[in-house]
């Protein structure tokens, strides 16, 4: 199955929305689907959201994804204070991936978040100091749900993710 990565967030100039987007995405006239569809709690690593999509004219979709706030260390400095909007309120980064098919609970694993969260580097602190870097395009990768050695001797498969299933939504 092929994964693509998503990161919605904000930064001082710019409100919420895609700041990376994979490609199928880009190329539609559901742009925004990323931005409407990603909601929920900021809980770190502790806790990913699922939720299924169909989407007229992009099918059924699978979108995976953790909700954080942002902190200066996703902008290369060393310190922990969260960044702030204009008002003062925490603002939250969104980082994820697509699926064009039907994800299960038992298909998400900590190695495919890490996997999809590594493919997109630092976009946010480009985007964080440059505005015009919003709506980077992400290919997708190739990923596969087996367990090899590999996994299992680094423990990254088993680790227990707690996962909140989302309803199915239309767009």
């Amino acid at each position: 199955m092929k994964i693509w990565p998503f990161l919605v967030s904000r930064n001082r100039e710019i409100d919420y929305g895609t700041v990376v987007i994979p490609d199928f995405i880009q190329c539609s006239e559901n742009k925004t689907v990323l931005d409407f569809f990603t909601s929920g709690e900021a809980s770190g690593k502790s806790t990913v959201y699922l939720r299924q999509l169909d989407c007229h004219e992009l099918g059924s979709l699978s979108l995976f994804y953790r909700i954080s706030y942002a902190s200066c260390t996703d902008i290369g400095y060393k310190n922990t204070d969260l960044l702030q909007d204009c008002f003062h309120r925490p603002i939250q980064i969104v980082r994820g991936g697509v699926a064009r098919e039907q994800l299960t609970r038992q298909s998400i694993c900590e190695r495919l978040l890490k996997r999809t969260e590594s493919m997109l580097g630092k976009a946010f602190e480009k985007f964080w100091f440059d505005s015009s870097v919003a709506g980077r395009i992400s290919a997708g990768f190739e990923w596969s749900s087996s367990l090899g050695a590999e996994d299992l001797s680094s423990g990254l498969y088993g680790r227990a993710v707690d996962i909140i299933e989302l309803g199915r939504a239309s767009c």
